[in-house]
């Protein structure tokens, strides 16, 4: 419950905060949301880290980037909570899909206290194991809320969806 109340605060004051928070700590927006470039970085880190687990099909790797409660949404598919659920979601994803030079831009990121709000969008390529079908150009749109705890940054909730229509 803290920390849906926490997330609520974030959306209802972000105006204020960021309007208040520049002037004390001279920070620079980014892209609508602000962030100090030392934060920037930490979280960069993590993503980077995220999408090279992608690139390399590592579910050890991917869920080292994710706190122990977790939620995974992914598109058209159900909701995975905790590492447990998270391990198989993406044994899964592994096991149909093959990322190729999956890169990603950070498009906005919003901090208040020990959670971040980052949007991102990627683009690679992926295949699609089953049938070897290549699609070229794929890009999504990804929602990360962050959580740092114990001084790091870890991915707390994380959902994303395609910019395609989507193929049948």
């Amino acid at each position: 419950m803290r920390t849906k109340t926490i997330i609520l605060a974030m959306a209802i004051g972000l105006l204020n905060y960021q309007n208040i928070e520049a002037k004390q700590n001279n920070i620079k927006p980014i892209n609508g949301g602000i962030v100090n470039s030392k934060e920037r970085e930490s979280i960069e880190i993590v993503l980077n880290k995220y999408f090279s687990a992608l690139n390399n099909s590592s579910v050890s790797e991917a869920l080292a980037q994710y706190s122990a409660d977790s939620v995974f949404m992914p598109q058209e598919a159900p909701t995975s909570t905790g590492h447990k659920q998270l391990k198989a979601a993406y044994e899964h994803v592994f096991n149909t899909l093959d990322f190729i030079n999956m890169g990603f831009t950070i498009d906005e990121i919003t901090i208040e206290n020990n959670f971040a709000i980052v949007r991102t969008s990627s683009l690679g390529n992926l295949k699609i194991l089953a049938n070897n079908m290549i699609i070229e150009g794929a890009k999504h749109r990804e929602l990360f809320v962050m959580q740092k705890i114990n001084g790091d940054w870890k991915i707390a909730r994380y959902m994303f969806n395609t910019t395609a229509p989507a193929q049948h």
